[in-house]
């Protein structure tokens, strides 16, 4: 059953890579959010962003981490799964990308929080 392997290695990959992008419309919505300090026309105060930076924006990076994860290990399992070796090589690259994603966000993800939090103290300074 390598076709059917194959599908659903297809399948997972795909809908992963859409709820990621969609994590990643949030995150990225959130944090303009957070370094502007204006939400829909209304300005926010310091300690309103800082808790908008630490309960939701670190939540939404936290949950691409972790979907990464749960997806390439996933992946993974169905690979293991697989008899024909391509759609085995096809799951294990895809693992591999999943893994790559979440070592992406994790370092992404601190850098921007290192700004965020630069940008608001000094926003709070003056």
């Amino acid at each position: 059953m390598p076709n059917l392997t194959l599908l659903s290695i297809l399948a997972v990959t795909i809908g992963g890579y859409t709820s990621c992008m969609w994590v990643t419309k949030m995150i990225t919505g959130r944090g303009d959010d957070i370094v502007s300090g204006i939400i829909k026309g209304v300005p926010v105060s310091t300690r309103d962003r800082w808790l908008m930076l630490i309960t939701d924006w670190l939540s939404w990076v936290a949950l691409q981490v972790s979907l990464l994860i749960i997806l390439g290990l996933g992946i993974l399992e169905i690979a293991r799964g697989a008899n024909e070796p391509r759609v085995a090589l096809i799951g294990y690259m895809c693992c591999v990308m999943c893994a790559f994603g979440a070592v992406f966000w994790t370092l992404l993800g601190s850098v921007l929080f290192a700004n965020m939090m630069s940008t608001i103290r000094k926003t709070a300074r003056s």
